[in-house]
């Protein structure tokens, strides 16, 4: 598995310069424009590919203290299922609104 670089630059000349010297060097590069951009695309990827990577049955049926009512406790399962279902939402209501301005 390779390696995974996102790289940021509002030139997209460098950004495509470095990502195929990345590429070349055998990483996987990710390329965005802006900060904003980046972090967007990173937080939630990166979280989960993490999680996932090292998940072991023992791990996700681990419970923890909900950060937001700390006298309950839940399985890191259903934290991962929850952080998957935002981002379906997520995803599914940006192709709602991309779909409605291809249609204006």
């Amino acid at each position: 598995m390779k390696a995974k670089i996102l790289l940021v630059d509002d030139d997209p000349d460098i950004r495509e310069y470095l990502a195929a010297l990345l590429e070349d060097n055998g990483y996987q590069a990710e390329a965005a424009p802006d900060a904003a951009s980046a972090l967007a695309r990173a937080s939630r990827v990166a979280l989960m590919t993490d999680v996932l990577a090292e998940a072991t049955p023992e791990l996700l049926d681990e419970r923890r203290p909900n950060p937001h009512a700390p006298e309950r406790t839940e399985t890191v399962r259903h934290c991962v299922q929850v952080v998957m279902e935002e981002s379906w939402e997520h995803l599914r209501f940006a192709v709602r609104d991309l779909d409605a301005l291809q249609g204006a």
